[in-house]
């Protein structure tokens, strides 16, 4: 999950100035997220979150897939795909964050001020929608911080 929050804000700043790309949503990115918006919301008011934090993962993956194929971090690719890579990576993680927001609303507070979103952001009404080209970004943070160990002397 980290990866999917670092990878595309690292990118913007990288290659595209701090800013979202100008492009087109590529893949099944758009018809995966109609999918699961609809099965997160059906999921929420049945209360089943394992299922539904499962379906959420996997969408995630979608991020670290686009920079597996289209690698939009390296300037030897094409750069019309590299720019539709990661415009869609920011699509997904915008809807990623809404969806994570009840679960771990400390982790994508951190998200949501890097990609320098308003709160209002996480409605659910947002859900289905990206993130306009030419959105500056703030800088990648630190969203899973390490967690001291606890262990107890006997």
């Amino acid at each position: 999950m980290n990866a999917a929050f670092e990878k595309p804000i690292s990118a913007c700043h990288s290659k595209f100035g701090g800013k979202v790309p100008e492009g087109k949503l590529i893949g099944k990115a758009e018809a995966e997220t109609v999918k699961l918006v609809q099965m997160y919301l059906r999921s929420m008011q049945k209360g089943d979150y394992s299922t539904l934090l499962g379906q959420v993962e996997n969408y995630a993956r979608q991020i670290n897939s686009l920079f597996a194929q289209f690698k939009p971090h390296d300037d030897r690719g094409d750069e019309t795909v590299r720019k539709d890579a990661l415009f869609t990576c920011f699509y997904v993680l915008k809807n990623l964050m809404i969806m994570l927001a009840p679960f771990v609303p400390e982790t994508v507070q951190r998200l949501r001020e890097s990609l320098n979103l308003p709160e209002s952001v996480l409605r659910a009404e947002e859900l289905g929608t990206g993130i306009s080209a030419g959105h500056v970004i703030k800088e990648k943070g630190i969203y899973f911080p390490a967690v001291e160990n606890s262990e107890t002397e006997l």
